[in-house]
């Protein structure tokens, strides 16, 4: 069985190589002036192996928002803040905290199926410090387009970070509801 710190690193190799992929030029270069807010809500659970906390497995909630813009019909990039907290607080004040650069591919177009990953800043808080060091995160989901500027997508990932004595995991499950509209024009 791997260790949780080989784990997380194999997921931040897999997340930074999503986005290289993700930022490459797109096969389409016509430019897409939609900008998107999103915001994700769901339920996973988490291994936080850290010097005050046991690694574990606990449930949580997971939560995020995305701001960003279109590049093509199925390419966008944005900024991406994403937390994890326990279900219960008393006694766990744990949480996972990430704030990074999203890329995103959407596989036929704004509606269907949609790969995402991101790469950032991982900030764990734990019983008594804060610990700052590398996450990623890597998504797969559904998107439904409920007319012109609103979609809901339900997507499935995982969430990890490392630190410099510790390290986090989260799968999760999350429903997102996204909002469009239009850059200005140049």
């Amino acid at each position: 069985m791997a260790r949780p710190m080989s784990d997380v690193r194999r997921l931040v190799v897999v997340a930074a190589l999503g986005w290289a992929c993700c930022a490459a030029s797109p096969s389409d270069p016509a430019r897409d002036d939609t900008i998107f807010f999103g915001m994700n809500v769901g339920t996973g659970v988490a291994s936080v192996d850290q010097a005050d906390l046991s690694g574990r497995w606990r449930g949580g909630l997971v939560y995020d928002a995305a701001f960003g813009f279109g590049l093509s019909d199925q390419w966008a990039a944005g900024l991406e803040l994403a937390t994890w907290q326990p279900l219960n607080l008393n006694g766990d004040p744990t949480h996972v905290h990430q704030f990074g650069v999203r890329a995103e591919y959407a596989l036929s177009g704004p509606d269907g199926w949609i790969a995402a990953s991101s790469v950032g800043l991982a900030l764990g808080d734990g019983r008594a410090t804060k610990r700052l060091g590398g996450g990623g995160l890597v998504q797969l989901g559904h998107r439904w387009a409920l007319g012109r500027w609103v979609a809901i997508a339900v997507e499935g990932g995982v969430h990890g970070a490392v630190y410099k004595d510790g390290t986090a995991l989260a799968p999760f499950l999350a429903v997102q509801l996204r909002f469009y509209g239009q850059r200005p024009r140049d």
